[in-house]
C-alpha cells in the first residue's frame, strides 16, 4: 500500500473504546483539549498494526532525513526494521482517535525516546510535552535521551524548550538528555 494512502487508512480508523489501563496496561493522561477534559493514552501497537509502523515513520521523516542525509529506502527500511522492536511503540490516542506514534525503551538509567510523531491534525496542542510528562512521572529515577536531525528545527526548538540539553553532536545530529526534575533521592 502507497505510504499516503496507509497513513490516510491510519487517520480513518478509530481505535476500540478506550479500555482501563488496568485491562491494556496502557497509560492514561488527562489534557484539557477545547472545552472538553480529553484523556491522552499510550496504546501498545499490536502485531497486526506492524506494518503501519513504517509507512508512518516514512511520511513523517522522509523530508528531514532526505534533506539532511538523503532518503534511501532500502537503508531506512532494513535499520528500521532490524533495529526497533515492535513493543517499544505506543499510539498516541486522543479521542479514541491514532494522534502519533512513540517508540522509546529503558537503556540503563534512562528512558531513550527513538521516535516521537505527532500526526498533523494533531500537532500544537501540546502532546508531545504531556508524553515527556508521563514518561518522566512513571520512570522518576531516570533521565530522558533522545537525538535529532540537525535541520529538524521544530523539534530541536521543542526539546530545548522542555529542557533538553544537547550533550553531543555530530556531522548531522545531535544528542540530547534531561533530567528528571522529579527524581526520587533516596
Amino acid at each position: 500500500m502507497h505510504t499516503l494512502q496507509a497513513h490516510k487508512k491510519t487517520r480513518e480508523m478509530k481505535t476500540s473504546p478506550l479500555i482501563t489501563k488496568e485491562a491494556m496496561g496502557n497509560e492514561l493522561i488527562s489534557r484539557n483539549f477545547g472545552k472538553r477534559d480529553e484523556k491522552m493514552k499510550l496504546q501498545t501497537v499490536t502485531y497486526s498494526e506492524s506494518n503501519e509502523l513504517f509507512a508512518v515513520f516514512k511520511q513523517y521523516m522522509m523530508p528531514t532525513i532526505d534533506g539532511a542525509i538523503g532518503w534511501d529506502e532500502d537503508f531506512q527500511f532494513d535499520g528500521f526494521v532490524e533495529n526497533i522492536k515492535r513493543d517499544w511503540f505506543r499510539w498516541l490516542i486522543v479521542r479514541n482517535e491514532k494522534a502519533g506514534l512513540v517508540c522509546f525503551r529503558t537503556i540503563e538509567s534512562r528512558i531513550h525516546i527513538h521516535l516521537l510523531i505527532v500526526f498533523h491534525p494533531f500537532q500544537r496542542q501540546g502532546l508531545a510535552r504531556q508524553f515527556f510528562r508521563l514518561i518522566e512521572s512513571k520512570h522518576k529515577s531516570k533521565c530522558l535521551s533522545l537525538s535529532s536531525l540537525k535541520n529538524n528545527k521544530i523539534a530541536i526548538y521543542m526539546y530545548t524548550k522542555y529542557g533538553f540539553k544537547v550533550i553531543a553532536e555530530d556531522e548531522h545530529f545531535y544528542s540530547f538528555i534531561k533530567f528528571n526534575t522529579n527524581r526520587e533521592v533516596p
